[in-house]
């Protein structure tokens, strides 16, 4: 598992470059910090004693001048948003991320806020490992949570299947002023589900400037001019509503079956009724 890791992810050299560099920013972090605290030791025995010392920015002024074990404390803030970043660049530069699900990525997040975890290879390959092992619960639940968030229909169901059409209410906004529209508040469950049919067909998800987004933010743009109400993409055909409304037909039938497979799976059932409009 660690070789496909390594081979498939990130190499291990990659990763002991990056640690190398985590450990020299903590160094020259923890020089800095000391050596502003002896030149301000220096500046206030300049200024003889003075209690108006003000070179230094308001918090890190008082921090190095009443606090003895200031240093100490800001090196370690220093580390802690250190090793905050490296998790989140880590997990956004590859593919493990967009095999995540909601549940998961506030898990990790919580933990990345509260208290995350020191960097190193062994602690990164061991992440990435229990999240390659969990990959597939993770993105069924992830692609179950995602339809159903889509569509109020699937809510109040355990089993369901995927017709060839998924009504979303409340997806868009018209203003009647402008004649134009947008979905602002739909985005991120369109691009969860626009993520599921990417993954389910072996491509990348698809970043900001990619996807149904994409192709929907164009057609709201042109609308003024065009007065089409449609956006398509290899796998959707969308139409929006003044009403508020989006249609989504799936355009790929077979990564459909293969949602739908999931979607049985999870629940233990076999697929079940048709229950999309």
């Amino acid at each position: 598992m660690i070789d496909s890791i390594e081979t498939d992810l990130i190499p291990r050299k990659t990763l002991e470059d990056l640690c190398a560099h985590r450990q020299r920013a903590i160094d020259l972090y923890r020089q800095g910090f000391e050596l502003l605290a002896e030149a301000q030791r220096e500046h206030s025995a300049a200024a003889q004693e003075s209690q108006c010392i003000d070179a230094l920015p308001e918090r890190l002024h008082r921090d190095i001048k009443y606090n003895p074990e200031s240093a100490a404390k800001l090196v370690a803030h220093m580390i802690t948003r250190i090793d905050k970043n490296m998790w989140t660049a880590l997990l956004t530069s590859t593919r493990l991320w967009s095999l995540m699900d909601d549940v998961e990525r506030r898990k990790f997040e919580t933990v990345l806020q509260d208290s995350p975890p020191p960097v190193s290879v062994d602690a990164v390959l061991a992440t990435m490992t229990r999240l390659m092992a969990d990959g597939g619960m993770i993105f069924r639940r992830g692609l179950v949570g995602a339809f159903q968030d889509l569509s109020r229909e699937y809510k109040s169901h355990g089993g369901f299947k995927l017709g060839d059409r998924i009504v979303l209410t409340w997806a868009v906004r018209y203003d009647t002023l402008c004649d134009s529209f947008d979905c602002h508040s739909a985005e991120n469950m369109l691009r969860d589900v626009d993520r599921v049919m990417h993954v389910l067909d072996g491509k990348p998800a698809p970043d900001y400037q990619q996807g149904l987004c994409a192709a929907l933010r164009t057609a709201f743009r042109e609308y003024r001019e065009t007065k089409s109400t449609r956006a398509s993409t290899p796998y959707w055909d969308a139409r929006f509503f003044k009403n508020g409304n989006i249609h989504l037909w799936f355009m790929r039938p077979d990564l459909r079956d293969k949602a739908n497979k999931m979607i049985a799976e999870h629940f233990g059932l076999a697929l079940g009724n048709d229950r999309g409009r």
